[in-house]
């Protein structure tokens, strides 16, 4: 019995050691840069649940607001959120519109938003634009390729209806 508590005692003490020596900050971040995957921001992270990213605002040149705008597209939805920032994202191409990013002060009204934000849809004014939260590039990429799938399932089974629902692919 002495034997055994000294070798766990002995044991313990070495892991204990080991492992606050490996998960020293200066270690930690060596790992991740050497980590062949992209890590995530992680301060980045709780701003990005709060942003709402706007698509196929047109860009005008002269006396164009783009606070007026976005408040409008969502006086439209009967929202009147409080935004903390909003701003074009990209480089700005001819013959393209950029998205604009809305930091809005609250997940909830986030949330809110693009519960409605298909109604947009039955606006004559904005019919063409679209709402989304925003994403991570590797959600982006995983959302791609499930809508792909999609894509794929409906031109091989067209008597069958498939949807996206938090990710997954079912088919109603």
């Amino acid at each position: 019995k002495q034997w055994y508590q000294r070798r766990v005692r002995g044991w313990s003490t070495v892991v204990s050691r080991n492992c606050a020596a490996a998960v020293a900050p200066p270690r930690l971040k060596a790992a991740l840069k050497k980590s062949p995957e992209k890590q995530l921001d992680l301060e980045d992270e709780p701003e990005k649940q709060q942003n709402l990213m706007i698509f196929g605002l047109s860009e005008l040149e002269e006396d164009y607001s783009l606070e007026a705008e976005v408040t409008n597209i969502l006086e439209e939805l009967g929202e009147k959120p409080p935004f903390t920032s909003y701003t074009r994202v990209g480089v700005k191409t001819e013959g393209r519109t950029r998205p604009v990013r809305a930091t809005l002060a609250s997940r909830e009204t986030l949330s809110s938003i693009l519960r409605k934000a298909r109604e947009l849809r039955k606006s004559p004014t904005y019919s063409r634009v679209y709402l989304a939260p925003d994403r991570t590039l590797e959600e982006r990429l995983e959302r791609r390729k499930t809508l792909e799938t999609i894509q794929r399932l409906r031109k091989d089974n067209p008597n069958r209806q498939y949807i996206m629902r938090s990710g997954v692919i079912e088919c109603v």
